[in-house]
């Protein structure tokens, strides 16, 4: 059931791609955002885009060490998307270089 944009939260919220903060909310905007992931991690790691599709067409066939390494093998994609996606990526980056330093 899509949330009602009169029920949303008023903060502003600049997103890249063209979303939108309302977009967070709902399940067309979601699987946009979805689209969006799949499409950078293609560009970024073919093998892993099709890891990935074959996961989710049939998660059963997983092993659950098969399924953590595939969470660990996405999870800086996912972590660089979402820099990119909320224009984060410079904080990002720099709270990683502080915690290597640390």
């Amino acid at each position: 059931m899509p949330v009602s944009t009169q029920s949303l939260p008023s903060h502003t919220l600049d997103l890249r791609f063209g979303f939108e903060f309302q977009d967070l909310y709902q399940r067309d905007g979601l699987v946009r955002i979805d689209s969006k992931f799949l499409e950078s991690l293609k560009t970024a790691d073919l093998a892993l885009h099709v890891r990935l599709l074959a996961a989710r067409a049939n998660p059963a066939s997983l092993a659950p060490k098969q399924s953590s390494e595939l969470i660990i093998a996405l999870a800086p994609h996912l972590e660089d998307f979402i820099g990119d996606l909320f224009d984060i990526s410079q904080e990002m980056e720099a709270l990683e270089a502080q915690h290597n330093a640390f």
